[in-house]
């Protein structure tokens, strides 16, 4: 019986040593990093409108705002810089609580440079129409979109016969009037006045297409590439000068100038000062006012006239006398 006690107590206390051991050695070894979890965001910020927003508004700060919403309801195209969204365009209907995505959003740039939703940018009540430009009508090309021009209109006035609108005088053929010798046409009266005031430009140049400068060297081929290695400078990007221009009208505004376009009337526009908008009331301008206003004189007729030499012969006279000259020294 003793004996089995002693070996109870020497198998207890070997055990208590195995433990202590053990703790020992665990607590002596390195302890391992803890990794956290990662937390995923469950809501994210976007912009959001506060208010409807019709197609073709501009978006104001008071129309859309930053709100969380929940990562699972928003759409890939979400916008969540809000100057993206500001000063931009509704190319559609945007709704109050509508998450805003990038594709409901144009800028006039993208407008004018894409040729893309040109209806965008027409103010309700207005159209637009286009009318043929040159370096002269277009104030030497220096109108610009956004700008606001008068419309100045020439008109050519010729008499006619009243039954068969032809003009005057009416030419008989030979089997009508035997000997009778063709006339000369009739010269057109001019009036010049003012036509439409206070137009907004909407584009210069063809819609769609770039108004930037094309390089010499796509215009030209390999003979520009060949005059640059050789040392040259290079080329100069080439301007094709608009021919057309798009401005922005009341409905019967665009009537009167389709009337002058198509009846042959001299179209001309005058570039505004900038933020002039005031209604100025002018006169028709025709030969009479002319001669009234500057006090013209009309020279009376006379039976003899002076000799205009054409540039040759003033030329030839010259080197005569300049022969003569050195001939009699």
């Amino acid at each position: 019986m003793r004996g089995g006690r002693i070996f109870i107590i020497v198998g207890v206390v070997l055990g208590l040593g195995t433990m202590l051991a053990a703790l020992f050695i665990l607590s002596s070894a390195p302890s391992q990093p803890v990794i956290p979890t990662p937390v995923v965001p469950t809501t994210e910020r976007v912009i959001v409108a506060v208010q409807n927003i019709g197609e073709g508004t501009i978006v104001l700060p008071q129309t859309v705002e930053l709100r969380e919403k929940d990562v699972a309801e928003i759409p890939i195209g979400a916008l969540r810089d809000i100057n993206r969204a500001l000063g931009r365009i509704a190319r559609q209907d945007i709704y109050q609580g509508q998450v805003v995505e990038d594709y409901m959003l144009i800028s006039e740039m993208e407008i004018l440079e894409e040729g893309l939703n040109a209806s965008i940018l027409i103010p309700k009540g207005k159209v637009a129409i286009a009318l043929p430009i040159d370096t002269l009508s277009s104030v030497a090309y220096a109108v610009q979109e956004g700008d606001s021009v008068d419309v100045l209109m020439t008109l050519p006035f010729v008499d006619v016969d009243e039954q068969s609108q032809t003009k005057l005088p009416l030419i008989l053929s030979g089997e009508q009037c035997p000997g009778c010798v063709p006339v000369n046409p009739q010269i057109p009266r001019m009036t010049t006045q003012l036509l439409v005031q206070d137009v907004s430009v909407l584009k210069v140049g063809e819609w769609g297409v770039s108004s930037k400068p094309t390089p010499a060297s796509e215009k030209t081929g390999e003979g520009n590439a060949e005059s640059t290695a050789k040392g040259s400078a290079p080329p100069q990007a080439v301007v094709e000068p608009p021919s057309i221009i798009v401005v922005m009208v009341n409905h019967q505004d665009a009537l009167v100038l389709k009337y002058a376009r198509e009846t042959g009337a001299t179209i001309d526009l005058v570039l505004r000062s900038s933020g002039d908008h005031d209604v100025v009331t002018t006169e028709p301008v025709t030969l009479d006012y002319m001669l009234a206003r500057f006090g013209v004189v009309v020279p009376p007729k006379r039976p003899y006239t002076l000799f205009s030499f054409t540039p040759d012969g003033l030329q030839e006279v010259r080197e005569r006398r300049s022969g003569a000259t050195i001939g009699a020294r």
